[in-house]
């Protein structure tokens, strides 16, 4: 069985994501353009969908071991975060800190991060790998509170 194009519906139109327009549309995105809906998970598909044909049309295996590249980490917490969950009941303290990750995260995408991991209300992520991006010290600037 040979490699299926991912189709995606995006607002009810169906399209294809085939490498030309999937590297095409993310040029686009990463000259700053942006999508017509503006929703995150449409930015997360293209991210996707260029690491996926990056994978895919490499000469080379995947191998342990990692590469030396420049990338910006990114770090980020809510200062004060341990004294003030002691004053919320828990069912609050996790209600409000879902709705500031899920903000964080959508901002780190939009601008083309990739999350890591989330540490308690700590977030971290970078910029400019796996895909490589020629202005990630900036995007990850533009992405801090």
């Amino acid at each position: 069985m040979g490699w299926m194009e991912p189709v995606v519906s995006l607002g009810g139109t169906t399209h294809r994501r085939d490498g030309i327009s999937a590297s095409r549309d993310w040029a686009q995105s990463a000259a700053g353009a942006k999508s017509e809906s503006g929703d995150s998970w449409y930015v997360w598909l293209l991210f996707v969908s260029v690491v996926v044909q990056k994978m895919v049309g490499s000469s080379s295996k995947p191998a342990l071991g990692g590469v030396t590249e420049e990338i910006t980490a990114y770090f980020s917490d809510i200062q004060g975060f341990s004294a003030f969950s002691e004053q919320l009941p828990a069912e609050r303290l996790v209600e409000l800190l879902n709705e500031y990750l899920t903000a964080c995260t959508d901002v780190i995408q939009n601008e083309f991060g990739t999350l890591d991991k989330y540490i308690g209300d700590a977030v971290v992520a970078m910029f400019g790998a796996p895909v490589e991006l020629p202005d990630h010290a900036y995007r990850a600037c533009v992405t801090a509170p």
